[in-house]
């Protein structure tokens, strides 16, 4: 299976799990570092509302595919996002070339 890199939203946002299930790293920044803090699995029929500053990697689980719904609450394609680098934390550009090329295998 793969990871995929940690990154923000910018807005608030609700991810709720409808097939498989979903494993969250879930990441906090202070002073100016990302650093792992905890991590939160969500199986089907779970959800959970994610707040616009909220930084999060995803693994699907069980070997098998994970399906979701993820509302956005204002126009994602449009917001300032990041990625965060794995080792250092650092945040990057998002984009999708980064974001796919970030993607770790486990």
């Amino acid at each position: 299976t793969e990871i995929l890199p940690p990154h923000d939203h910018q807005m608030r946002a609700v991810l709720g799990v409808y097939r498989g299930r979903e494993r969250n790293i879930l990441y906090r920044r202070v002073n100016d570092r990302t650093f792992p803090a905890g991590e939160l699995t969500l199986s089907a029929g779970q959800f959970h509302v994610f707040g616009p500053d909220d930084i999060h990697a995803v693994q699907a689980l069980d070997g098998a595919v994970s399906l979701g719904l993820h509302i956005y609450l204002g126009p994602l394609s449009k917001a300032k996002r990041s990625l965060f680098d794995w080792v250092s934390g650092d945040p990057l550009p998002m984009s999708e070339a980064a974001f796919l090329d970030m993607k770790r295998a486990v």
